[in-house]
């Protein structure tokens, strides 16, 4: 009977490990990455180790995993192409050594366009060091381009001695979660801010930052004017404008880097923050 026992206790552990997918993440020189966040569904997501391995309970799995690595291109990969049977290994390409993508315009006229939200409804948001709204653009026109401008509209924010900056990050839209995607490697971009109501226009135009033909999102980072401010917890100047004209979800937000969370709730309507931009297709 003991032997009975053991033997099912063994089956019933082969059986459990099973169930797992495991895998490693590499680069393309075939060495391991760590820290890098797959998503198993929309919200719940593991982290590599630091050889690059994991392990996942194939049931957890939604329809597809979702690796993310700041610097690398994100990876999806769908449940139907994963052979449990295998160590499955992933390999993400580096931003930086990827061929530069050359656009050859036609003779066709390029012609401006300004994208976003309209400013009815206005409400605000004052913000901490480490507060991130993001803003999904659409691609209506369904053309490659490029962005020319970008207009944050700012409000003052009353009773405070502490004036932040704002880092303009961009990511891809990630038309599965239906969240920001993987952050796009650009030039820094951090805006010397006023605490007062103003419209900040920064022309990006010779940075040549592509506006995809699925959209782009872009991030406004609350970041301190000096370093040892950065634990300041309380408001700071300024805040942002937002706009509860619809009540589909055009922004997200998140804090020092965590997962992003859909547009805030308020009693006047869903919290989308305003911003435009100005493209030419």
């Amino acid at each position: 009977m003991k032997y009975i026992i053991i033997i099912i206790v063994f089956l019933s552990s082969l059986h459990s490990y099973s169930q797992n997918i495991n895998g490693i993440v590499l680069n393309n020189s075939e060495e391991p990455i760590q820290h890098v966040k797959i998503y198993t569904s929309k919200n719940d997501s593991i982290l590599t180790d630091k050889n690059g391995m994991f392990s996942i309970d194939y049931k957890k799995i939604s329809k597809y995993l979702s690796f993310e690595k700041y610097k690398f291109v994100t990876k999806n990969v769908h449940l139907s192409d994963i052979d449990k049977s295998k160590t499955l290994k992933i390999y993400l390409d580096s931003l930086s050594e990827l061929e530069p993508v050359y656009f050859q315009v036609k003779k066709r006229k390029l012609k401006n366009y300004t994208l976003g939200l309209s400013n009815k409804g206005i409400m605000k948001r004052t913000p901490i060091f480490g507060f991130e709204s993001c803003v999904l653009f659409k691609n209506e026109y369904r053309r490659k381009g490029i962005i020319t401008y970008i207009k944050i509209p700012l409000r003052k924010t009353k009773k405070t001695k502490y004036v932040g900056n704002i880092q303009i990050n961009f990511y891809e839209y990630d038309s599965i979660r239906k969240k920001p995607g993987g952050k796009i490697d650009t030039p820094k971009i951090i805006i010397d801010c006023k605490n007062q109501k103003y419209t900040e226009t920064i022309n990006i135009e010779s940075y040549n930052i592509a506006f995809p033909k699925n959209g782009i999102c872009i991030g406004l980072q609350f970041v301190p004017k000096n370093e040892k401010d950065i634990e300041f917890k309380k408001d700071i100047g300024p805040s942002l404008s937002g706009t509860k004209i619809t009540d589909e979800v055009y922004t997200w937000s998140r804090f020092k880097n965590s997962t992003w969370s859909n547009a805030v709730k308020t009693p006047w309507g869903l919290f989308n923050t305003l911003l435009k931009i100005k493209v030419k297709l």
